[in-house]
């Protein structure tokens, strides 16, 4: 199977991409139920040497690629095997290559989701991958027009936060802020389909920074993150949470969409709730709906989606309100009534303020 024959490759190829698919295949029905885990241990066991024989194909990147994310999804490759594969190393170096891009990300993500960071047996790999993944051009990419660039290099972002939450959640403050900055630019990519990719990642780390213990310890971790969160929610209510300006011309199905990333996007500002307190997140889309108002000056009747998505926030987190605000609460009850009345979405959204 692994012959150097090179008109041998492009069977060899398909076969190896079918064999760890098909072994962990529930569709595959075994009279005995050991023969799967055996034949698991013999890819487990042969994982090296086929990596050798992927690596020796100059020519066939994309189907290499395709071989080595069905190995690593499916078979439990031992970590030493994969730092001392070059395999590695070429995905992140394909990622320029537009031909390779997706399959690349593909073998990327799955290695971050399949060894992440809190397991031990990992660190040898974490150490290899983090300043390779580092050298990656984030920030040049994340300018880019490119929408397939920008979701590639969002999910491998996105990817590396969740995989890593336990160094995000760490003492290691200068790479773990780097990283977490890398995900709130992410959020902020003008394309929401392709920003949501983050929300994950940020309801994640709310639950596992709420289980920080002790109680000083997790304060701080809140203190450092709380610049990135406070910005996490300006994107989410002036760009996810946004209506588009042609919102009463999409059709009917585009429109539950829209409602439905935007209930998540409501659900990430509330989440913020739980770490910075309803006060501060209250505080902030105050003054985000003052900057708005603002900015519109009377135009509401044309310019009204950035005040219907303020509204919208703050009524998101009316669970964590103070009952004794005085300050934002009254501004918006005061604005309320000289807004249109014949803008269908923004009267639903004052109507439940």
């Amino acid at each position: 199977l692994l012959s150097p024959s090179q008109q041998d490759h492009k069977m060899s190829l398909q076969v190896l991409k079918v064999l760890p698919e098909e072994c962990a295949s529930d569709r595959l029905i075994l009279v005995d139920e050991n023969v799967r885990y055996q034949m698991r241990d013999h890819l487990v066991s042969s994982s090296a040497p086929v990596f050798h024989f992927l690596q020796k194909l100059g020519d066939s990147h994309e189907k290499m690629f395709q071989v080595f994310h069905a190995w690593i999804r499916y078979v439990p490759v031992p970590a030493m095997v994969l730092m001392e594969t070059p395999l590695l190393e070429a995905a992140v170096r394909s990622l320029v290559d537009p031909q390779c891009l997706e399959v690349a990300a593909d073998v990327i993500v799955e290695v971050l989701r399949m060894y992440p960071s809190h397991h031990m047996s990992n660190q040898g790999l974490v150490e290899k991958l983090i300043p390779l993944l580092s050298s990656l051009p984030f920030d040049q990419a994340l300018r880019s027009d490119d929408e397939d660039v920008l979701r590639v290099y969002c999910r491998i972002i996105t990817e590396m936060g969740e995989s890593y939450m336990s160094l995000i959640l760490s003492s290691q403050q200068k790479e773990a802020s780097q990283l977490v900055e890398w995900i709130v630019r992410c959020s902020a990519i003008q394309e929401t389909e392709i920003a949501s990719i983050t929300l994950h990642f940020w309801y994640r780390m709310v639950m596992d920074l709420e289980s920080v213990e002790p109680y000083e310890y997790r304060q701080d971790l809140v203190d450092r993150y709380t610049p990135h969160l406070l910005r996490l929610i300006e994107i989410c209510t002036l760009n996810l949470m946004r209506y588009p300006p042609n919102f009463d011309e999409l059709p009917e199905d585009r429109v539950d969409d829209i409602h439905r990333d935007r209930f998540y996007v409501a659900e990430t500002v509330e989440d913020c709730c739980r770490l910075l307190g309803g006060h501060m997140v209250l505080q902030q889309l105050g003054k985000l709906l003052r900057q708005e108002c603002q900015r519109v000056d009377g135009n509401a009747q044309t310019d009204w989606q950035g005040i219907e998505s303020c509204l919208t926030s703050i009524q998101s987190i009316h669970r964590f309100v103070p009952s004794d605000e005085a300050e934002v609460l009254p501004f918006c009850f005061e604005l309320i009534p000289r807004l249109p009345t014949d803008i269908t979405a923004l009267r639903f959204t004052t109507s439940k303020i």
